[in-house]
């Protein structure tokens, strides 16, 4: 758990040793968690940087809240109250978790006032609103829609909707195979049960992602950003197809928020895409992110780097949730903030280009490298 106060796993053993020996040198500290100098001292500046350590003097019984002693005295280093250090962290992340809410909120209200006005004005000739009754004519028309769909399909799959998201592996496997990015958050209480996190897991072995919150919106289908699928009352028993742009815009906007915000759907404490979060590229995930930033689709990059394009895609996916971007435009941007974008091929991409053909003439470099699908 320490990684999200941002310790990484020497600040981790060197905080909990010293909480064990409650002060010790830092070559103590070497001989106990079997570290170099180097190591070992830059873990303990680390930990002083972040307020969780400190110096004191040799013979000294407890820690001052002082500053470090004078140089020549020899340094003990000692823990300290991680309550008073990271509450500022935690202050500032709950100031971040509130403003999202809200932003939320926003989203919602939004998005209500969009629907009323498209009830008072839209129009059956204009904006056709197919009305799908019992839930054969909905799993149909589901299937209708995932067959149609060419870039993009997104969900909430709830305890109402569940009997046909189990239903439908086929059309949305075919959607997949077809470079669709597929997309569905769970509610929390529908995966304790294993057929769903059998389905999550499947899903996103597929190349598909799975995310989950504890509560969710209304039952919904978006394909297209174009196209919208809306469970009625009674669940998923009647649904309202909606072939409005903007609404379909809108719900797709609500569910990127949503996505945002929702965690990997777990299996046994472990998230389906099985990433970590701030874990550097393979050589292979940095070819991948310099094609995409060099203008190359999903099915460029995957020609030239010799895989499927569901890996594309699944490789994709993993590291947006390692960057915590929630478009790919914002991948691009932490990952150049990172270094994770080299100017040029690993030595297994130059080797995949000679063997697949000519090479693909490179961009010229910016600033901000577009993710592209």
């Amino acid at each position: 758990m320490s990684d999200v106060l941002g310790l990484d796993r020497d600040m981790h053993e060197a905080y909990h040793a010293l909480l064990r020996e409650r002060a010790c040198t830092a070559a103590d500290l070497c001989e106990r968690l079997g570290m170099s100098p180097v190591r070992a001292g830059a873990a303990l500046d680390r930990l002083m940087a972040a307020g969780l350590v400190t110096t004191v003097a040799a013979g000294t019984p407890h820690p001052p809240r002082a500053a470090p002693q004078p140089a020549r005295a020899p340094r003990r280093w000692v823990p300290l109250d991680p309550r008073h250090s990271l509450a500022p962290l935690l202050a500032r992340r709950q100031a971040r978790l509130i403003a999202r809410q809200q932003e939320f909120a926003r989203t919602q209200s939004a998005l209500g006032q969009l629907a009323s006005a498209y009830s008072a004005h839209g129009r059956p000739d204009d904006s056709p609103t197919e009305v799908s009754r019992g839930q054969l004519a909905v799993r149909a028309r589901v299937q209708d829609m995932l067959a149609s769909s060419r870039s993009a399909v997104m969900c909430f799959v709830a305890e109402e909707s569940w009997p046909i998201a189990s239903d439908i592996r086929s059309p949305v496997e075919h959607a997949v195979r077809r470079g669709v990015a597929v997309r569905a958050v769970y509610t929390s209480g529908i995966l304790a049960e294993e057929t769903v996190r059998a389905h999550a897991r499947w899903l996103a072995s597929i190349g598909g992602g799975a995310r989950t919150l504890p509560a969710l919106p209304p039952t919904m289908l978006v394909v297209d950003r174009e196209t919208a699928l809306v469970a009625g009352d009674s669940g998923t028993a009647t649904a309202s197809v909606v072939h409005n742009r903007a609404l379909a815009t809108a719900l797709a906007s609500l569910f990127d928020h949503v996505w945002g915000d929702a965690r990997g759907a777990c299996d046994d404490g472990a998230p389906a895409e099985a990433v970590q979060p701030g874990e550097p590229p393979t050589p292979q995930e940095r070819d991948l992110l310099r094609l995409l930033g060099q203008g190359m689709t999903d099915a460029s990059a995957a020609r030239h780097l010799g895989v499927s394009l569901r890996t594309v895609r699944r490789m994709m996916a993993e590291l947006m949730a390692r960057l915590g971007a929630r478009s790919r435009f914002e991948a691009g941007i932490r990952a150049a903030e990172r270094g994770w974008i080299d100017s040029g091929p690993t030595e297994p991409s130059r080797r995949t280009a000679r063997a697949g053909g000519r090479a693909t003439r490179r961009a010229a470099p910016r600033a901000a490298p577009a993710l592209n699908g």
